[in-house]
């Protein structure tokens, strides 16, 4: 696989020489940039392709949250900070993972794995045709081929998210709002913030659950009007 060219967002200076001298060991990361602020930033973007950010959250004058809620949803970036509390927020954004400082080398590793599996999964949709119904997703160490028409329900585990069909359950590191992303719009539906149904699976609805083989699966308030109106109810 071809490095991943990375780009550092890092006031600190002694962190953000860290990072670099890890990148400099990993075979699979090229470093390109490293910036204390977000403007600067901004501009290395401009001029390069970055395939990996590892941006610090607490930045001068604009945060690091509010720098990736700014740029494309293409870029993949990896948070580091010396506090747990914005973990939540981090993951709500899509990060791939979230590093606190001090940084050890084997935990950065390991986030890094983590990338390169979710940009090589990003690589394996793009060289899929748009008449293929399946999508390769990574479980234990492989990469799982899942046909869509198998999926009877999805639910989020934390991190993960538990892909259950008629013969197994497969536990996939991804967010749930990223795997509807993958899914086709017209079979499937998220009824709740945990869960995502194939809609052909359902075999009986009410306004607060759906049933799908023996289990049963709540609605959210929130979205029982489109989840009702998806599943053919109009009152």
């Amino acid at each position: 696989m071809t490095p991943l060219l990375c780009l550092i967002v890092e006031d600190e200076f002694f962190a953000g020489k860290l990072i670099e001298n890890y990148i400099m060991q990993s075979p699979n990361l090229r470093w390109v940039a490293t910036c204390d602020d977000v403007e600067s930033a901004q501009l290395v973007l401009k001029e390069n392709e970055i395939d990996l950010i590892f941006v610090d959250i607490n930045l001068p004058k604009i945060s690091g949250l509010d720098f990736v809620k700014s740029i494309s949803s293409h870029y993949h970036f990896i948070f580091t900070t010396a506090y747990h509390e914005h973990a939540l927020e981090g993951f709500e954004l899509n990060a791939i993972d979230y590093l606190l400082k001090p940084i050890q080398f084997e935990r950065f590793t390991k986030a890094v794995e983590k990338a390169i599996d979710v940009i090589h999964y990003k690589l394996l949709k793009e060289t899929n045709q748009p008449s293929q119904r399946f999508l390769y997703l990574k479980c234990n160490s492989v990469y799982e081929k899942i046909f869509f028409s198998d999926i009877q329900y999805i639910e989020a585990l934390h991190n993960y998210i538990s892909i259950v069909t008629a013969e197994r359950k497969l536990l996939i590191y991804c967010s749930i709002s990223k795997i509807l992303e993958e899914l086709p719009a017209e079979d499937f539906v998220r009824i709740h913030r945990s869960f995502i149904v194939a809609t052909e699976k359902v075999i009986r609805f009410s306004p607060t659950e759906v049933t799908i083989g023996s289990k049963k699966l709540p609605i959210s308030k929130g979205l029982k009007k489109m989840v009702l109106e998806r599943l053919g109810h109009s009152n």
